[in-house]
């Protein structure tokens, strides 16, 4: 067996079952700690075959300590992908419908934090999904066509739809992102090429707002497809897989590209001078253990640690966000229900990566963008 067909039978098991870790600094007060805001957040019910029956978006104040849903569990309706507004009184999010033998069909969804009111907000031929909210009221979407596949700005208010651009057949677009001065869209795109032993060519580019013209920052061939995690200046950005694997970052400017760590599920600090991500350990004596704990590197790769000081087998610290300050995490902790690891259980939590304190929050798991500070 070859090493690609390895570690895709990895991928397989690990997308559940490479798991781990857990911290046990004892939980602080919000106000030692000094961090505010909100968190949205998700809560999945699973079906027997543990496959997702529903997913609900949910807010936690970390303020109050107060948690509310914001969103019912609905059958087959899975609600996640959230992006906060720039003043914090709005959620836009996408809704996965899934339908018995077709594909799911996406709808961004506008959440109001003050009324509870929920509306569609684009609709149509096509699926719209991954919103990214930007200036005002411009929130950039992923919209796939019948014929085509396009980076769209829908307005919040009118609710009307502009496709910003469409990249070449058979391209698909993986995710959007505003850059830090908010005139050009970072996207994640690709597609598999080749038939008997199908490769990934991975494709990244900045598109301008104002024009829609298409600058590529990056063309790659792959064995399998990776996820992009741009840098906040939009200049870099890391591949990760879903498991541990190396966290390549490239230079969009220079074309070079370095190893900064091992691991998954990067994110960047707002000030992009470090990367927390999901590592792993391995214990030998005096009995095995596997676990992930959450690390953090500087932006070069120099000056890797672990954060995280649990050693409890199969558990997983997942970081989602990074506070304003730069030093706090939020991010989930996954346990599992069963031996098999099939039943995650996932919780939330917030890492200080300077002292290593960590503090327990509800049941959950968050994502990227899910922090929101006034």
């Amino acid at each position: 067996m070859n090493t690609r067909t390895i570690h895709n039978a990895c991928r397989r098991a690990g997308a559940w079952a490479l798991v781990a870790v857990a911290t046990v600094a004892a939980s602080p007060t919000r106000a030692a700690e000094q961090v505010a805001g909100s968190i949205m957040f998700t809560r999945t019910e699973l079906k027997p075959d543990t496959t997702p029956a529903n997913r609900s978006l949910w807010l936690y104040d970390v303020d109050s300590g107060a948690t509310r849903a914001l969103t019912p569990a609905m059958k087959n309706a899975l609600d996640g992908g959230g992006s906060w507004s720039p003043d914090g009184k709005r959620i836009a999010f996408e809704r996965a419908s899934m339908h018995v033998g077709h594909s799911a069909t996406y709808r961004v969804h506008i959440f109001d934090t003050a009324s509870g009111h929920v509306h569609v907000l684009a609709s149509g031929d096509g699926s719209f999904r991954a919103p990214a909210w930007g200036p005002g009221e411009r929130i950039a979407v992923a919209a796939t066509y019948r014929n085509r596949n396009c980076v769209t700005i829908v307005d919040a208010v009118r609710r009307s739809t502009r496709d910003l651009y469409c990249p070449p057949a058979p391209a698909q677009i993986q995710r959007v992102a505003w850059s830090a001065d908010r005139r050009s869209l970072l996207v994640e795109a690709g597609y598999y090429a080749g038939r008997l032993e199908p490769t990934w060519r991975a494709l990244a580019y900045r598109v301008d707002v104002a024009t829609g013209a298409p600058t590529v920052l990056d063309d790659r061939i792959m064995d399998w497809p990776l996820r992009l995690e741009f840098s906040p200046d939009g200049r870099r950005g890391i591949y990760a897989d879903i498991v541990p694997w190396d966290l390549l970052q490239v230079n969009f400017s220079t074309g070079e590209s370095r190893i900064v760590g091992w691991g998954y599920a990067p994110r960047w600090s707002h000030n992009g001078r470090r990367i927390a991500y999901t590592g792993e350990t391995y214990e030998i004596e005096p009995e095995f253990r596997y676990y992930n704990p959450l690390y953090v590197v500087n932006a070069d790769g120099s000056g890797a640690r672990r954060v995280t000081a649990s050693r409890t087998p199969d558990h997983a610290y997942m970081a989602a966000d990074w506070s304003k300050d730069n030093v706090h995490v939020v991010a989930t902790r996954r346990t599992w229900a069963d031996v098999s690891l099939t039943i995650p259980r996932d919780a939330l939590r917030i890492v200080n990566v300077d002292n290593r304190v960590v503090m327990s929050l509800p049941p959950g798991s968050a994502d990227a963008g899910a922090w929101f500070e006034p």
